[in-house]
């Protein structure tokens, strides 16, 4: 599942949301951060469009700083892996989406 919210490392560490729009187009919202010189201090958008939920095309139209407008990714165990090298880590994963793990057990003192 693409949609969640993700960690940039690479830009202000900001956190980006990645909101489902149609079985085959997202949205990206800067959520936090002004990662891009000079700052700009506005919110920001970028779409999304996938045929298969792994091979990513990105439009960063509404960036107002990008130098790079058109970018490739792939979304891969719960990242997405820029075609410049910069990969999102997913740090939420919405609740339609199954997570697996150990239930958490409290410490006892």
């Amino acid at each position: 599942m693409i949609h969640g919210l993700y960690y940039d490392r690479l830009h202000g560490h900001c956190l980006r949301r990645v909101e489902r729009v149609s079985p085959t187009t997202y949205r990206v919202v800067g959520v936090y951060g002004d990662d891009e010189a000079p700052l700009t201090h506005r919110a920001w958008t970028a779409t999304i469009r996938t045929t298969d939920g792994h091979r990513l095309a990105v439009d960063f139209a509404g960036k107002p700083i990008k130098t790079n407008r058109f970018m490739t990714a792939v979304y891969r165990d719960r990242q997405i892996h820029w075609s410049d090298g910069n990969v999102w880590r997913q740090l939420y994963v919405p609740p339609r989406t199954p997570v697996t793990s150990a239930p958490v057990v409290p410490h006892e003192t």
